[in-house]
């Protein structure tokens, strides 16, 4: 099996109005495709830390202060901001732990399922309309027509979790990151 993911003694501090907190120290492991990893701990722990440091998505009081997170060969830690929006949302993705918070309110399920699409591919309107409401139904979407003209705030926390779920895998990633 390829490694797709490696992370080599990560360590990640946040700078606060009391000092510096030392919120990852010392993380490694590699991820091979088709493998399920599972990042275990409690509220506070570093979980999401972790998958924001991995997506290139910390906040500003965040810094990697050492350590090596590579994908594919590719060394993420270094990488433009150019080169990871290109690879977030189509070999990368993330579901986050919010899902109504991730989804945009203004705009219905389809047009966030067409707009993750269109950020990486050229497809038709009907085939994106086509696949969207294949993903969805597969998700265990009931109505999957309806929920493509739904906005976010229609629809119950779970369909909100496995629309952006949808969303995550439209562009069939190499890693998916699930954040709770």
């Amino acid at each position: 099996m390829q490694e797709i993911l490696s992370v080599q003694d990560l360590n990640v501090h946040f700078n606060t109005s009391t000092g510096v907190v030392k919120v990852l120290n010392g993380i490694s492991f590699q991820q091979s495709e088709s493998q399920i990893y599972c990042v275990v701990g409690e509220n506070g722990s570093g979980k999401t830390t972790l998958a924001l440091a991995i997506m290139g998505l910390l906040p500003e009081t965040a810094k990697i202060v050492s350590g090596s997170i590579s994908f594919l060969g590719v060394d993420l830690i270094n990488s433009t901001d150019t080169g990871m929006r290109s690879m977030r949302g189509s070999d990368i993705s993330m579901v986050f732990q919010d899902a109504r918070a991730a989804l945009n309110p203004v705009l219905t399920i389809g047009k966030q399922l067409e707009e993750a699409m269109l950020a990486h591919n050229t497809m038709s309107k009907q085939s994106i309309r086509s696949y969207s409401q294949e993903i969805l139904s597969e998700l265990g979407l009931a109505g999957p027509n309806k929920i493509l003209h739904s906005y976010p705030f229609e629809l119950s926390g779970g369909m909100c979790q496995r629309v952006m779920l949808a969303i995550s895998l439209v562009n069939n990633p190499k890693l998916l990151i699930a954040d709770e």
